[in-house]
Parts: structure tokens; sequence; C-alpha cells
């Protein structure tokens, strides 16, 4: 069945989607906002969508937090009521939209972690997450899963997933074996020991935790946010690389009917 939604990255080319005030360089509070508020708008005109109709969840990214791990927020609307959707304080790991708000971008920014988006495009519903290494390890892949077939009834045949651009293996090293690597299971063959230290395979852990469900279209993005040009990248820019500095932003929205 062909695909409802529309699935976009933005990059530096668009701008830094961020406002944290290491990627500014001593500018003003009100520069930066601009600043945040012209990348948006960029990044309306080359993916065809309204920046004030963009939906992004506050996510803990530790283990800890005011909400209970792999909670989803279904969105409806209650959460449109501000001018500017992106006012909205949603917090949560995983947003899910449905084909009757078109339109709505739901989405995450990264700079080297993965936001996985699936699709069910029977049920004409979508539920959306980042995952960095900590939320991999406690196996939020597989719960994005979970969240639309125990939560909407979905089936595996009418799955689409979708991995984002994100870091690999050759570029995210550590010196020593991460403590945040605790899941066995998941990291199974997904960090592996080099003469320069040890590579962290986020692509094969993910692989790891939902290979159980056996979904027909699984698409990886073959994008190296560490290699590419115009990605930002936390990984290359804490080694010194200032054109890697910034935030990417990854999502999707409903198409209209007539598109």
């Amino acid at each position: 069945m062909e695909s409802k939604i529309i699935i976009f990255e933005a990059n530096n080319e668009q701008g830094t989607f961020s406002k944290n005030e290491k990627f500014y360089s001593n500018k003003s509070k009100k520069y930066i906002e601009n600043a945040f508020l012209n990348t948006r708008k960029e990044m309306g005109k080359e993916f065809n969508f309204n920046y004030l109709k963009m939906i992004e969840v506050k996510q803990k990214m530790q283990d800890n937090g005011d909400y209970p791990d792999n909670k989803y927020v279904l969105l409806d609307d209650s959460y449109m009521q501000k001018e500017d959707f992106f006012d909205e304080e949603i917090h949560g790991d995983i947003l899910v939209l449905s084909r009757k708000y078109e339109g709505v971008v739901v989405g995450h920014r990264q700079a080297d972690c993965p936001v996985l988006i699936l699709e069910d495009r029977v049920q004409g519903i979508t539920a959306l997450c980042h995952t960095n290494t900590i939320h991999i390890n406690r196996e939020l892949p597989k719960h994005l899963i979970m969240t639309l077939i125990d939560n909407f009834d979905s089936k595996l045949k009418d799955l689409y997933l979708y991995i984002g651009s994100f870091v690999h293996k050759e570029h995210y090293i550590y010196d020593k074996y991460p403590i945040w690597a605790t899941n066995e299971e998941v990291w199974h063959d997904a960090i592996i020991k080099e003469e320069d230290g040890f590579h962290i395979d986020m692509k094969q852990a993910i692989i790891n935790q939902i290979k159980q469900f056996d979904i027909k279209e699984v698409k990886f993005s073959p994008i190296d946010t560490a290699d590419d040009n115009s990605y930002a990248s936390h990984t290359m820019f804490v080694k010194g690389n200032n054109n890697k500095k910034g935030q990417n932003f990854v999502g999707f929205y409903y198409k209209k009917n007539e598109e």
C-alpha cells in the first residue's frame, strides 16, 4: 500500500535547529530566537509545510525524568490550540499522529542519533521517536512498534519503518566499553573492539531488537551524519570540527488528499 506521509530530513543547509547558545558565538537571545525561527521557515519552504504547524516532544535524555519510560502521546486538537504548535509543552518518548491532521509536522532534532518513523498504512496512523544509545539500550525502538500494536491494533503486515540518518560505527568510537551498554541482547555484535577503541553500531543494535517483528518494509537512511558535510554531528563537533555544529531535524507529515 502506498505511503500517505512525507518523510524529510532537514540539516545545516536550512539552518541550525537549536537555540543552544554554544552554536551562536556570543549572539544575543533575540538574535538566536530569530535565527531559530528563520530555520523553521526555511525548512517549511524546502519541504512544503507550514512552519507554525510543527510539533516536537520534550524527551528525557537519561533514564530519569518526570514520565515513565516509553510513554507515548496521541496528538489531538488539544495540542494544536496555539498559533505556533511548537510552543506546546509535550513530554514523552513517542508521538503518534493520525492522518486526520494533514499538514501537521511531527519530528525531532538530532545530531547523530536516529529518528524512527513507523507508519501504519491501513490504520492511517504514524508514530515517531528519537533514539540515543540510552534509549536504544532500554529498547525504545521495540516499544515504538509495540505502541502501535498494543494500543492501535496495528498489524505487522501494514507497517513501514524508516530509520533516519545517524553516525555510523566507523566514526562512533569510545576509548572504553560504554557504561550505558547494559542490555547484552541489544548490543550483541553492535559494540566492536578494534585497535582504536570500541566502535558503536547503532544500526545493528536497532536490528537486534526489531528483527523479532519481521516487518516487511524497513529502510535505514544511508546518510552518515559524521561524514556528510550538510549534516550537523555532535561526534565531530566535540572533536573540533566547527563546521559540524548544530542540530538536524527529521520528521514527517500527512499529505493532503490531492497530493
